[in-house]
């Protein structure tokens, strides 16, 4: 019988922000504004691709690059947008 080890993975902590080009946040807003609010990178209108979508809230992760995240320790006085730390293998 083999021995099967558990191996803890290193976790690092990050935040979400609004992204820090303002070109890209102003592309963005602008493409959901003219999209009714939906992700201008879905095709779908649902609840789910409603701005701040789904995707966005249970990963952190905004494909649209409206929100991007950052090591917690290079945040500085910055706040996380959703008000979490996302921990993510190293």
């Amino acid at each position: 019988m083999k021995k099967t080890s558990k191996k803890n993975k290193a976790k690092k902590e990050y935040i979400v922000i609004r992204n820090p080009d303002q070109d890209v946040v102003n592309n963005v807003i602008h493409k959901i504004q003219n999209n009714n609010g939906y992700c201008p990178c879905r095709f779908e209108r649902t609840l789910e691709t409603k701005c701040r979508c789904k995707e966005f809230k249970e990963t952190g992760n905004c494909i649209c690059g409206l929100y991007v995240k950052i090591p917690k320790e290079e945040a500085g006085d910055q706040q996380s947008i959703d008000g979490k730390i996302w921990l993510e293998d190293v």
